[in-house]
């Protein structure tokens, strides 16, 4: 089976969706409105998910008059971590990008017998060190 985007897992459900896209933005208050249309929820699907969400107390509603505000709530340690793992999992792809071309590079010199700098070696070193940790 095919390894998931983490991404893909963490848009699958409404209260999902709601949180990923508050996580992105916090700090920042939204209306309803502006959710349905940047998620393309309905508004049953966004009521029900932001009352889910607030019940956990990973999100905040506040009414103002007759709107009600949503944002996403930093002093929730949960809330907290899920902000994390989201940017991990959107980090990843780069991660794996800069170890394989870092790994290139250090390959390359050592084959052509270059004479490298000691940040050089030492960041070879260094990501090879890691490479060895990880495999064993």
């Amino acid at each position: 089976m095919a390894k998931k985007q983490l991404n893909a897992i963490f848009s699958r459900t409404n209260p999902l969706k709601l949180l990923g896209f508050l996580s992105e933005n916090p700090g920042r208050e939204f209306i309803g409105a502006e959710i349905q249309a940047k998620l393309k929820l309905r508004r049953t699907g966004l009521y029900l998910a932001a009352n889910e969400l607030a019940d956990s107390g990973l999100i905040n509603i506040t009414t103002r008059g007759k709107m009600r505000f949503y944002s996403f709530n930093m002093m929730d340690p949960e809330a907290r971590q899920f902000k994390v793992l989201r940017n991990i999992s959107m980090l990843r792809p780069l991660i794996k990008s800069l170890r394989e071309a870092t790994k290139k590079s250090c390959s390359m010199a050592a084959r052509a017998g270059a004479r490298m700098t000691s940040r050089a070696i030492s960041t070879c070193s260094y990501s090879h060190t890691i490479r060895m940790k990880l495999k064993g």
